[in-house]
C-alpha cells in the first residue's frame, strides 16, 4: 500500500474518533438535561460510549513513548516501594521517559539507582538552594564524582529560594554561581529552581552566561516578559501543573506565546498536581494533563505537543544523538 492511502486512512480515523468523542459528550449532556426521547437517547448514547472506549484505547496507542516528564522526584520517600506502580500508571498515560531530579545526597543516590534500574529514566543531580548552607568542598567533590554517571543528563536543581531562606542570599548566590560554572565545565545543561527571586536569578545567569548546552527554568511561574528575557539568555521554559490552575493566567500566556522549541513539560511530582488532580499527591503520569492543557491553549493536538516537547527534552539532554 502506498503512503497516500495510509495517510487518508488515518485521517479518516481521526475524523471518526473525533466525532465519536464529541457525539458521546453531547448525548451525555442531553440525557442529564431532560427525559424526552430518553429511550432512543440511551441507545445512541451506549453506541457512542462504545466508540469512545475504543477511541481512548486508540489514543493511548498513538501516545506511546511520546511524553517526557523532564522534572520529577520519584526518588523521594513518598514513592518508596511504589516505583513500579508509578511507572506503570505513567506508561498508561503515555508518559514513558522521565528525568529524576536529586537535590541532596539521599535523593541523588536514589535518582542514580533508579536510572540504573530503568532504561527510560534519567537523572539530574545538584545542590538545591535550600541546601546551600551545607555546600562544602567535600560536597562539590561528591557532586563531581556523581555527575560522571552515564545517565546524568543535567546539573540541578540549582538556584535561589528567597521564600524559605534557609541560607543567606550571599551564600545562595555563591553556590548557584559555582554550580553554573561546573555545568559549563562538564558540558551539561543546568536546571534552575527560583522562588521569590526571579530578578536576582536572571542577573546571575546573565553575568555567568549560559553554556552551549543551555539551561532549564524549572516549573516557571513568571510573566511572558520574564520568560522571553530568560529565553534570550539561552534558557528553555518548563511548565508544571501550575499552568493548569485557574488563576495562573500569566503562566498560561507564557505557555501559549513562547516559541515551541523553547518549552518543556514536567510534574515536579509529588508536588504541584495539575487540574483535575490539584490538591492530591502529584504523579509523573499527570504530565499528560499538563500536555493536554498546553496543547489546548495553543490550538494543537495532544500528540503534536507531546512530540515537540519530547524532542526538545531529548535535544537539551543530549539524548537525540544516542
Amino acid at each position: 500500500m502506498s503512503g497516500r492511502p495510509i495517510k487518508v486512512y488515518f485521517n479518516f480515523l481521526n475524523i471518526f474518533f473525533s466525532f465519536a468523542e464529541n457525539f458521546n459528550k453531547c448525548y451525555y449532556t442531553a440525557l442529564k438535561k431532560g427525559s424526552q426521547g430518553r429511550t432512543i437517547g440511551i441507545k445512541i448514547f451506549l453506541r457512542a460510549e462504545e466508540c469512545y472506549f475504543w477511541y481512548n484505547r486508540w489514543k493511548k496507542m498513538r501516545l506511546e513513548e511520546m511524553i517526557f516528564d523532564t522534572h520529577t522526584h520519584l526518588n523521594v520517600e513518598e514513592f518508596a516501594g511504589r516505583e513500579e506502580e508509578e511507572l506503570a500508571l505513567a506508561a498508561e498515560m503515555g508518559v514513558t521517559q522521565m528525568n529524576i531530579v536529586g537535590f541532596d545526597k539521599p535523593t541523588i543516590e536514589r535518582a542514580l539507582e533508579l536510572a540504573d534500574e530503568y532504561e527510560q529514566l534519567y537523572a539530574t543531580i545538584g545542590w538545591h538552594p535550600t541546601e546551600a548552607g551545607t555546600y562544602t568542598d567535600e560536597v562539590e567533590a561528591y557532586l563531581l564524582e556523581k555527575l560522571k554517571h552515564p545517565k546524568v543528563v543535567a546539573l540541578g536543581e540549582i538556584g535561589l529560594d528567597y521564600h524559605w531562606m534557609t541560607a543567606s542570599k550571599e551564600v545562595q548566590e555563591r553556590v548557584f554561581r559555582r554550580q553554573i560554572q561546573l555545568s559549563k565545565d562538564l558540558n551539561l545543561p543546568f536546571v534552575v529552581h527560583t522562588r521569590d527571586a526571579l530578578e536576582d536569578t536572571y542577573e546571575i545567569i546573565k553575568s555567568e552566561s549560559v553554556g552551549p548546552r543551555g539551561g532549564i527554568m524549572h516549573s516557571f511561574s513568571g510573566s511572558l516578559e520574564w520568560a522571553e528575557k530568560f529565553v534570550e539568555l539561552g534558557m528553555t521554559i518548563s511548565f508544571s501543573g501550575v499552568v493548569t490552575f485557574k488563576k495562573a493566567t500569566d503562566i498560561q500566556e507564557v505557555a501559549r506565546e513562547l516559541p515551541l522549541d523553547k518549552i518543556l513539560v514536567e510534574t515536579d511530582a509529588p508536588y504541584l498536581a495539575p487540574v483535575p488532580k490539584r490538591g492530591r499527591e502529584n504523579k509523573t503520569a499527570y504530565t499528560r494533563y499538563v500536555v493536554d492543557f498546553i496543547a489546548d491553549l495553543r490550538g494543537m493536538t495532544t500528540e503534536e505537543l507531546a512530540a515537540v516537547t519530547t524532542a526538545n527534552a531529548e535535544r537539551i539532554f543530549g539524548l537525540d544523538s544516542k
